[in-house]
């Protein structure tokens, strides 16, 4: 296949997280390209986020667009403006209905958090990510530095 017509994979990591999520991916596609997230507009929705996001997209080239939890959501999003040949969610949804209703409570009571609080919670990260059984220690280290 003629590699100007091979698919580039372009994955979006979800919130919290950054390209180091996708590094094991790398192996598999080195030219994988993950965008740094823009800053949101005040107000802004989704689907107008994606739309700015769909420009940090590479152009010249057909992709594969997916992305990790929120990232996916996004990616799914950013689809309608960047024409993907494909689209991949890991462990995410294609609309905030496809969210576990216990997260979508928490999404409203979290702003009323103080950020001290998200600090204080901090020492109990290693023992959460221990949940993802299936990860080396360096994966978990990466995890919990994201």
């Amino acid at each position: 296949m003629n590699a100007s017509r091979t698919p580039q994979m372009v994955l979006l990591p979800g919130l919290g997280a950054d390209a180091r999520l996708f590094e094991p991916q790398r192996a598999e596609f080195s030219d994988l390209c993950v965008p740094a997230w823009i800053p949101p507009h005040p107000g802004e929705s989704l689907p107008d986020y994606a739309a700015r996001m769909a420009e940090t997209v590479p152009h010249g080239r057909p992709v594969v667009l997916g992305g990790s939890s929120f990232g996916g959501m996004v990616a799914y999003e950013m689809a309608r403006h960047a024409r993907p040949a494909a689209v991949v969610l890991i462990g995410s949804c294609r609309s905030p209905e496809g969210v576990r209703s216990l997260l979508r409570a928490l999404r409203a009571i979290l702003p009323l958090l103080p950020a001290r609080s998200v600090e204080a919670a901090r020492p109990l990260l290693p023992l959460a990510v221990r949940m993802f059984s299936l990860v080396t220690a360096e994966q978990r280290e990466v995890l919990v530095a994201m």
